[in-house]
């Protein structure tokens, strides 16, 4: 693929807003293949904590895939501070910082790093970038959040680095989860809440996810409803777990 333009780049999320952290003890991640949405790419990196031993991501945001990287590299040089004041205060104007990201990143992340850093001169673009953050940056809100999001404590964040510095960024599918060619082998799923996001047969959808015969985060809720019930009905089990604004959040899973 080739370079995109900035009127090609679309809005991409920077930190997941789910309780990742509730999931170590909801999946057997150790020495597990996995394949996981991409999204903020939270869940790729925690699932590293977790002992994955090998993972797929995927995604039908490009842009996404890109951001990925960048984060991924800035995870292997940066200190905690360094990462925190970019990635989760979003400063990105320590010249120095910048220097250090700039010279690990190709031509392609490049271009779009630089996109991000002059879009905040102006805030309808630096809206044109992220989706509304869910962490109040002005703030040391974020700190309440290691335990949901567990690589953004300071010593797991040094692990992940330790762990990223003897690896391969992993491989990545561009596409519609629902067209995805079904692949055995994977030990895991983490869907998020893409049934949100697709043609809404839950049975179909189901299927599709039987097929891997694996372990899997079938959707995430933020509030209980009525299509929570439906996948209880179809045998999916369910785990109410803390959220980040202090009230519940529901997991539904298919567990082996």
């Amino acid at each position: 693929m080739g370079v995109l333009v900035m009127e090609e780049y679309r809005r991409v999320y920077t930190m997941s807003n789910e309780n990742i952290g509730s999931y170590k003890e909801l999946y057997d991640f150790d020495g597990a293949r996995l394949l996981t949405l991409l999204g903020s790419g939270d869940q790729y990196f925690n699932s590293l904590l977790y002992g994955v031993s090998d993972a797929t991501i995927f995604d039908i945001n490009y842009t996404a895939w890109l951001y990925f990287r960048i984060k991924y590299k800035a995870i292997k040089i940066l200190s905690y501070e360094e990462f925190i004041k970019v990635f989760v205060l979003r400063d990105m104007y320590d010249i120095e910082v910048y220097n250090k990201i700039v010279q690990v990143l190709d031509y392609e992340e490049i271009n779009y790093y630089v996109y991000l850093v002059n879009s905040f001169n102006n805030m309808i673009y630096s809206s044109q970038c992220f989706y509304p953050n869910v962490i109040i940056t002005s703030c040391d809100s974020w700190k309440d959040r290691e335990e949901l999001n567990p690589y953004l404590n300071r010593d797991n964040y040094y692990k992940l680095q330790e762990v990223l510095n003897k690896r391969e960024m992993p491989r990545f599918v561009i596409g519609n989860f629902m067209n995805m060619k079904i692949e055995d082998g994977y030990d895991i799923l983490l869907l998020s809440n893409i049934y949100d996001y697709i043609d809404r047969d839950m049975d179909r959808y189901i299927e599709k996810v039987y097929g891997y015969k694996a372990q899997a985060l079938v959707n995430y809720s933020w509030f209980f409803n009525d299509r929570d019930k439906e996948f209880i009905r179809r045998g999916m089990s369910l785990d109410k777990v803390k959220g980040l604004m202090k009230s519940d959040n529901y997991v539904l899973s298919l567990k082996r």
